[in-house]
């Protein structure tokens, strides 16, 4: 393995390292955690060698999302210190790359950490999952660092491509993603889709304006909605149009309740030891009472200037 930079210990042991990563979004015990890491690393010829490849990884795959897939390896989710430390150090020291990219796009400073401020929040969701500090979805994170992916208020939007259910072949589409920063208020998903709309056309002009959202989400099932009427997901769900569904209680057990089943089981065996302090955790576990499942759902909605509710 090639040898790392000599400045990549004095980046793991600078004292505004602190600073990063709380723009990053790390907070609470968390951040003590991952910089005590930073400081172990540095010490580690191997560790440092390894962070050093998947900072040169992810700053080759810049603009290009389809790399995104090829950064980490199964290796990296497990390491003696913790979950996903070399990961999340090599993802928070590319950061700065990822705001030069984007900034060179005339993308917003300010757009850019609320975009990259998702290091923090799946850092969270290990925490709820794993039950303490850890990373395990550095795969999804190194799709945000490919510099073509931002969060735009409420919502984030990933330009990538789709067929939209109806189209001969792929075009250009902004794929609509729903992290957990809180309820999805009608006026806030108004607000974000518009700021959206005209988003390519400003900033990837090569690609042209776009005619098309998607959202692939067990958020869009129907049969939520159904037992939701009149809430805010309800209202996001009827802006789509679907045109794919497929069983996917994984998600909603990861995303809804914070568990990760176990390879090969479905779900828990026994229903009524799941909280259910939410509307959508009960419609959840309604719909699995009812011997249904959560499904993954692919919808299409067309990109315009103004939206109606």
């Amino acid at each position: 393995m090639a040898c790392a930079p000599p400045d990549l210990t004095d980046s793991l042991c600078d004292p505004r390292l602190a600073d990063q990563l709380t723009r990053l979004g790390l907070r609470g015990e968390d951040l003590p955690t991952v910089l005590g890491w930073a400081r172990a690393v540095a010490k580690r010829p191997n560790d440092l060698a390894r962070v050093a490849e998947l900072i040169s990884r992810l700053r080759a795959g810049l603009g290009q999302p389809e790399r995104s897939g090829e950064v980490f390896e199964p290796v990296d989710r497990q390491h003696e210190l913790g979950r996903g430390v070399l990961p999340l150090l090599a993802l928070a020291l590319a950061a700065p790359a990822v705001r030069e990219y984007q900034a060179a796009r005339g993308i917003e400073a300010e757009v850019s950490d609320d975009t990259l401020a998702d290091l923090g929040q799946k850092v969270v969701k290990d925490r709820q999952v794993n039950g303490s500090t850890g990373l395990h979805n550095q795969a999804w994170l190194a799709r945000i660092w490919a510099g073509r992916f931002v969060r735009l208020g409420r919502l984030q939007y990933e330009l990538t491509a789709s067929d939209c259910g109806i189209l001969a072949e792929p075009v250009p589409v902004l794929s609509v993603h729903i992290d957990e920063s809180g309820p999805l208020h009608p006026d806030e998903v108004d607000e974000s889709l518009l700021r959206a709309s005209t988003y390519v056309e400003e900033h990837f002009p090569e690609v042209g304006p776009i005619d098309w959202f998607i959202c692939e989400s067990w958020l869009l099932d129907p049969g939520l909605a159904h037992r939701m009427p009149g809430s805010n997901l309800a209202d996001f769900t009827r802006r789509f149009t679907v045109w794919k569904a497929e069983e996917d209680d994984r998600d909603g057990l990861y995303f809804g309740f914070g568990i990760e089943p176990a390879p090969g089981a479905s779900l828990p065996g026994d229903l009524d030891r799941l909280p259910a302090d939410t509307a959508l955790r009960r419609a959840m576990l309604e719909l699995w009472r009812e011997g249904e499942h959560v499904m993954g759902c692919s919808g299409r909605l067309p990109v315009i200037s103004e939206l109606t509710t």
